[in-house]
Parts: C-alpha cells; structure tokens; sequence
C-alpha cells in the first residue's frame, strides 16, 4: 500500500519529499499497540480525507502524544491545506487561539505545554476529584435515556431549538415554541448550562458499541446536521484562515 501515492494523486501540489518524511516518521514512530494515557491513534491517511481507508491497518498507527503531534506538523507542511492545519491545532490542544507552529523550535515549546497539559488532564481524571469517576447509570436510566433518543426526529436541523429558564434548558420541537415562549422561555442556551453539560461529559467514554451506533445515527443525519450547514461551514472556515494567513484555502 503505498501512502505517499494515494496522497499525491489527490493533492497535486503536494510536497512529495516532505510527504515522504511524514509517511516514515509515522511507521518508524508506530508503537502498534493502545496503551491507555499513553499512546493515541493517528489515521496515517486522514480519515476525514480518505474515509475509504479509515479501517485499513497499514493506515493506522498508535503514537505518543509528542509523535502524533509531529506526525501532523509533518503532514501540514507536507501539505498546508485548511483540514491538515486544523488538525494540528487539535492535536495541540489550542484550538481557541488556532496557533499554528511554524518552525521546529516552535514546534518544541509547543509540545511540551501540550504534554504537560494532557499530564495534568490524566492525573484529574485518574484523582478523587473527578465527579463522574465510577459513575453508571442504572438499567432503567438507559432505557429512558434510549427510548427517549428513539422518538427524536433526527432527519432534519430545523425541527427542533434548544430553550431555557432560568438554569433549565430543553430541546424542543420548533412547533412548541410558541407555548414555551407564553410560559417565560427564552430560545438558545444559557452559559451555565453549557457548562454543567462540559463537566457532565467530562472524563466519560464510550464503548464499542455506543461508538457504532453513534456513527450509524450521524450516517442517518448526513447533511442535515446542524454543523454542517453551508452557513456554520463558512463562518468556520473564514474565522480560521482569518487567524491563519499562510495556510492555502481549498
């Protein structure tokens, strides 16, 4: 399976030398193993841009945090497209502030925040201090949970808007928004209730099956996910090239 090739062929102005050197630093650097708060998995072809190869084997690698985080440096200046650029910035872990490393040097400072807070996030979620740390939810909170997800129309972005008073928040159909409304709602979220949804999730998983099930829903969605409006697509994409000048617009 010749990576470099699959590449090339989409992307042609694409580095072929530098390209190189991500392909072998991502098999050189593979540990091909998961090993929990220690390695992460790294799509040697991106997934996103080559979902045909998403379960391959030879694309997969298992890199620690300062590998994959080189792994997708190489890959941006292999080619310095808007998707590649974003990745990295994830994998840093600062998104917000979309820095992007330009250099080797800055590449290293980089890194070593980047490590230290993902030390600092392992050691939270492993501490007394994590609240969701042994929780389960019970056999007939499932239930719920599952059958209220099954009556939920999922086939369109415009069927239902999130409500809130006070610190309660609801996702609702459009329809009833009227009746909500005479009764002190108001549309959207409120910061606090965005915020108790993050320390909700924070530290949970989910397993294998979840996993499968969520991937088959988001299928079911396609386009009609509210992320993926062509509006919510293009305000994302101009804040960023915005806040990165040098990255090359696709």
């Amino acid at each position: 399976m010749n990576l470099v090739l699959i590449i090339s062929q989409k992307y042609v102005n694409v580095d072929i030398v530098k390209l190189q050197q991500y392909v072998d630093f991502c098999t050189n650097a593979n540990q091909h193993m998961h090993v929990k708060y220690k390695t992460e998995k790294h799509h040697i072809l991106p997934r996103h841009q080559f979902p045909e190869y998403k379960e391959t084997q030879e694309n997969i690698t298992h890199l620690l945090l300062k590998d994959h985080i080189k792994a997708h440096y190489l890959l941006y200046h292999a080619n310095p497209i808007k998707s590649n650029a974003f990745a990295l910035v994830r994998v840093l872990g600062n998104i917000s502030n979309n820095i992007l490393p330009k250099t080797e040097e800055e590449l290293k400072e980089l890194t070593i925040i980047a490590e230290e807070n993902k030390k600092a996030f392992h050691q939270f979620m492993k501490s007394d201090k994590n609240p969701n740390r042994g929780r389960m939810h019970s056999d007939e909170t499932k239930r719920k949970m599952s059958e209220a997800q099954k009556n939920i129309d999922r086939t369109s972005r415009d069927s239902r808007i999130w409500v809130h008073k006070l610190s309660e928040a609801k996702f609702i159909i459009k329809d009833e928004w009227n009746e909500y409304r005479d009764q002190g709602w108001y549309r959207g979220r409120p910061k606090e209730f965005k915020q108790q949804c993050i320390k909700r999730q924070l530290g949970k998983t989910h397993s294998d099956e979840t996993k499968r099930k969520m991937s088959e829903a988001h299928l079911l969605i396609g386009e009609n996910h509210h992320m993926k409006t062509p509006e919510m697509r293009e305000m994302r994409r101009q804040a960023f090239l915005k806040d990165n000048p040098n990255v090359k617009a696709q």
